[in-house]
């Protein structure tokens, strides 16, 4: 950096007139502020600033450890298409003072300091998933996401269900790519013929199944299933429609009118 300098003419006088006249150099006062500076980079989310850090490697380590933490368990036949934050968040170089610069492991415990804890509901007798989501005032597909492995349908008194997840200051939003294959359940054709006894039913021809091939796109945020969508649909083998005659007549009931 070019020290910018200042020379100032100075007059030195006696007592009897003039004497002499010389210069003198300083440094100006901007260049030497600028002479405490370092380059930094600013971390800003949202708009706004959450520290100014030295070194951007750690910056990013710290970043993709706490992304790897909100992001689920993924087995191999899935695929990560994307881990982003779902804020918005900029990190900018700088050139600061040195005494505005942070320390790093403030960082990494905003990131990892929850600022609300899980909270947990736990089942009481006659409670059904119906009624603790209309009890709490909850959606019960947001009770569905937050409780992937609990029988909803097959509640107990004290079995726990997550009804609040846990909230950092920032959210990470991981989307997964996911091909698996489905049945496609037949469906049945029914006829009546007249000529039939009274409650025979005939298959004409069996119903099969078929197979299809479903690629679905998976949003988790911090963990929990937010949305799923279909992204592509290939039929691997038709499904075949069952084919059954019933009978037609109605069973005519006869009374009698002896009293019993």
């Amino acid at each position: 950096m070019n020290q910018k300098l200042v020379k100032l003419g100075i007059v030195l006088m006696s007592a009897t007139g003039l004497i002499a006249t010389t210069n003198l150099t300083i440094l100006n006062t901007s260049a030497l502020f600028e002479t405490n500076k370092v380059d930094a980079y600013e971390l800003i989310v949202d708009g706004e600033t959450w520290f100014i850090l030295e070194d951007i490697q750690q910056i990013t380590k710290i970043l993709d450890q706490f992304k790897a933490k909100m992001t689920p368990n993924i087995s191999e036949n899935i695929k990560v298409r994307s881990v982003d934050f779902v804020q918005d968040m900029e990190i900018v170089p700088v050139k600061v003072d040195k005494k505005q610069l942070g320390n790093i492991d403030n960082l990494s415990r905003k990131l990892n300091y929850p600022i609300q804890a899980q909270d947990v509901y736990v089942v009481q007798e006659g409670d059904s998933t119906w009624k603790i989501a209309n009890t709490l005032n909850i959606p019960l597909e947001e009770i569905e996401r937050m409780n992937p492995d609990v029988q909803l349908d097959k509640l107990w008194p004290n079995d726990e269900l997550v009804i609040s997840a846990v909230r950092y200051h920032l959210d990470v939003k991981v989307s997964l790519e996911s091909t698996v294959q489905e049945v496609i359940r037949y469906t049945t054709n029914t006829t009546k013929d007249a000529s039939l006894s009274q409650n025979t039913k005939k298959t004409i021809k069996a119903g099969v199944d078929g197979l299809k091939q479903v690629t679905y796109l998976f949003d988790y945020v911090n963990g929990v299933e937010k949305e799923n969508t279909i992204l592509n649909e290939i039929v691997l083998l038709e499904n075949v429609t069952a084919e059954v005659v019933v009978c037609s007549k109605t069973l005519k009931l006869r009374s009698s009118g002896t009293n019993f």
